[in-house]
């Protein structure tokens, strides 16, 4: 029984289970696995990133990222400094805080001010011939990350 290549944790995997044609149905040409070139695994390694809270949510963000978080006080062009700032990674180099770092922002630019799509609310109790329908729509601001400062 020929092998083809060793696992990431230096088990033997057969060549018949690295590519199967069958996979997405009918039989098509998949692409090329990882160490031949056709994957590049690099392109998830980001120098630098951090870890914000805003809104209620956390986001872990990069510079050059646009995020959709809940609404800020803050018009179209404007810069936003986000400084509850839970984690920042540079390369090796990661500083977190206890529960925020002391000193680390993130500059954002404001894109624009949107509202999500609507929501239907829908209430009922069966036999009592109770229905309401209400509909919501959240208001969000988009945010692309100009710099990370860390410690």
């Amino acid at each position: 029984m020929p092998v083809d290549k060793m696992g990431l944790m230096g088990q033997v995997i057969h060549k018949s289970l690295l590519t199967s044609p069958f996979k997405y149905g009918k039989r098509q040409k998949l692409p090329a696995p990882w160490w031949e070139g056709g994957i590049n695994i690099n392109k998830w390694l980001i120098a630098m990133f951090a870890v914000v809270k805003t809104g209620g949510k956390q986001y872990k963000v990069a510079q050059g990222d646009i995020i959709q978080v809940e609404k800020l006080a803050a018009e179209a062009g404007k810069t936003v400094e986000l400084t509850e700032v839970l984690m920042v990674c540079e390369g090796d180099k990661v500083s977190t805080g206890m529960p925020v770092l002391a000193g680390a922002k993130v500059t954002a630019e404001v894109v624009e001010q949107k509202r999500s799509g609507k929501l239907i609310v829908f209430k009922k109790k069966r036999r009592q011939n109770y229905r309401r329908r209400n509909t919501h729509r959240q208001h969000y601001t988009v945010l692309k990350i100009k710099a990370i400062q860390g410690v």
